[in-house]
């Protein structure tokens, strides 16, 4: 008969792969108070070592980053480097959800010395998950042949045999997808997330899924595939809103308003971008929430509702102010410019 505390563990796993994270974190909190009270060390580090990860895949960046702390002094009170060094990473994705453009010159180092550390110890799976951190986020703060690069080595780097090679092709992939987005390119976006929801369902975990499905959904909405994009993400909005998936929420309530938008639903999208809003202030990401008030603006004024429509667009312009994110500040100006119209 197994112990309790790999009956504890395995019952976390299960909820965590089908996006049941309050389970997931009462099932792993069970495992650290059954392994201390065994003197059991190894699945106290195990478990603890999963809480950040659950955290982060419930939107959850504060709690994420005080679980990795946590988790960080513990390996070191019991003499595992290289259990801190996971927990350095996961305190580090943390951080760029929150405000990846401030932090991402500290985040680069830390990455790239953990990049350097992970070889240096022979650690091929942390080198290539950090190698992916750095392409992902590269990417996200317009650097975007370094993105590129950083990618494909981690790309041909992955021995497609080893254990967990679907998760880092899901996110090279993801990532891949969303560059070609930003650089104008939707058809090569599209393949890229194909590739991701293959690997995704390899790995088999829901949550990695409905995001490879967004990836997809956006691609087709930029070629202009108007109801497959819709059909993709009213089904992970169904699931995410069943599941509390606040992030996954978000983006699909952003796809739908685009796509209302650009079949000239306006009420729909207004209702879909004040939703996005709301979900970006509920998990604390700043620069998503500008992007979504952006989106509100430019949803009210095909409303023809301009003093809302100026609302949420200097809302946005001063929230971007703040970071100093000249790009978003620069567009909010340029709507509400062309909303006044030329000066005489």
């Amino acid at each position: 008969m197994s112990s309790p505390c790999r009956q504890f563990f395995e019952l976390g796993q299960t909820c965590f792969n089908r996006g049941d994270y309050d389970s997931a974190l009462r099932h792993f909190g069970e495992v650290i108070a059954c392994a201390r009270a065994e003197g059991n060390t190894v699945y106290e580090l195990r478990a603890m070592s999963w809480i950040p990860v659950v955290l982060f895949n419930a939107s959850q960046w504060e709690a994420t980053i005080r679980a990795s702390r946590q988790f960080q002094e513990r390996a070191r009170e019991l003499g595992q480097p290289h259990q801190a060094s996971w927990a350095k990473v996961h305190e580090l994705e943390a951080r760029a959800k929150l405000d990846l453009r401030t932090d991402w010159p500290e985040l680069k180092a830390e990455l790239l010395e953990g990049v350097r550390a992970a070889r240096a110890a022979d650690n091929s799976y942390r080198a290539l998950y950090q190698l992916v951190r750095l392409g992902g986020y590269a990417a996200r703060v317009g650097e975007f042949e370094q993105a590129r690069a950083w990618l494909e080595e981690a790309l041909a780097g992955i021995d497609r045999r080893a254990s967990r090679s679907n998760y880092l092709l899901y996110n090279i992939y993801a990532y891949l997808c969303r560059l070609m987005l930003w650089l104008g390119k939707p058809a090569e976006a599209r393949r890229h997330a194909r590739r991701c929801r293959a690997a995704a369902e390899k790995e088999g975990n829901l949550i990695l899924i409905a995001d490879a499905d967004l990836c997809l959904a956006q691609a087709e909405c930029d070629l202009g595939h108007a109801g497959r994009a819709l059909n993709i993400a009213e089904q992970v909005l169904s699931q995410s809103l069943q599941l509390n998936w606040g992030s996954e929420e978000g983006e699909a309530q952003v796809i739908r308003a685009e796509v209302f938008l650009a079949t000239g639903r306006v009420d729909k999208a207004v209702h879909a971008a004040q939703r996005a809003v709301e979900v970006a202030g509920a998990v604390h990401v700043l620069e998503d929430r500008v992007k979504c008030l952006i989106l509100l603006g430019r949803a009210r004024l095909a409303q023809r509702r301009p003093d809302e429509a100026r609302y949420a667009l200097g809302e946005a312009q001063r929230l971007a102010a703040e970071r100093n994110y000249d790009d978003h500040v620069r567009t909010a100006e340029r709507l509400i410019a062309d909303m006044t119209g030329p000066r005489h």
